[in-house]
């Protein structure tokens, strides 16, 4: 009787099979190609733990329902992503081990190349205060500046330690790996979130500090889906608000 698999030799034969499909729905390996790598691996060819990028389809068996693709965001935004940015989608920008410890913590969301202008023209009615009339944020550099098209990682909740203190102080629990996001990355987590998920809870009860300032040097909060719809206001850096918190998402490799 032979002996039984490590726990690294099983996710090195886990990575190895989510490489062989990745390549394979890239068009970069036939079946047949696909076929002999899994008789490789079933006869028991050397298996080292891999180095290859993790693809979709291994974040996806990971994250489970809080991960949205890129199909999703095109779904929500109606968006076309160009085949150099789905290129680039194609390959996950975390580790195994960062997806594992984020699977219940984090949304895996892949984001578009949008702006809050460009979300705000989508869903003008999404957000609190600007029915009918142009947002505050209209003329705002940081409300055009476009997102770049990728993976996020994004906490689910406010940066925990965050809540009502300073931005500073808020600074001081972030760890080496995370950082806090803009607030389109945030939207987009958020309505896509709320579009496609079947427990909402993204946001709602907080006020979240972005990465964005407005001209006037305060900075930038945003809170999911309050009434319905998204809240976006500034404050000064200096400021303890009750329920203000920051925004954090997991730095990419």
């Amino acid at each position: 009787m032979g002996r039984q698999a490590t726990t690294e030799e099983r996710a090195a034969f886990m990575d190895r099979t989510a490489e062989l499909y990745r390549l394979f729905k890239k068009g970069t390996r036939t079946s047949k190609d696909v076929l002999a790598g899994l008789q490789q691996l079933i006869d028991g060819a050397p298996i080292t733990k891999s180095t290859a990028p993790v693809s979709p389809f291994q974040a996806s068996a990971i994250m489970g329902n809080n991960m949205f693709g890129p199909e999703d965001t095109a779904h929500c935004f109606d968006v076309i992503f160009t085949p150099e940015e789905l290129d680039r989608l194609e390959v996950i920008p975390f580790s195994i081990d960062v997806l594992q410890a984020c699977a219940d913590s984090h949304v895996l969301v892949a984001c578009a190349a949008l702006s809050l202008m460009d979300i705000w023209n989508a869903y003008p009615d999404h957000f609190t205060f600007t029915r009918g009339k142009d947002p505050w944020f209209k003329r705002e550099h940081f409300a055009r500046t476009k997102a770049k098209a990728g993976w996020q990682l994004i906490r689910k909740s406010p940066l925990p330690g965050s809540v009502s203190s300073t931005w500073n102080e808020g600074g001081n629990f972030l760890g080496t790996d995370d950082m806090v996001p803009s607030t389109s990355v945030i939207a987009q987590a958020v309505l896509i979130y709320d579009a496609l998920a079947n427990d909402i809870d993204m946001f709602k009860t907080y006020l979240l500090r972005t990465s964005d300032l407005a001209t006037n040097g305060t900075r930038v909060f945003i809170n999911g889906f309050q009434r319905n719809a998204l809240l976006v206001g500034s404050l000064r850096d200096d400021e303890h608000v009750s329920l203000l918190g920051l925004a954090s998402c997991k730095k990419p490799n």
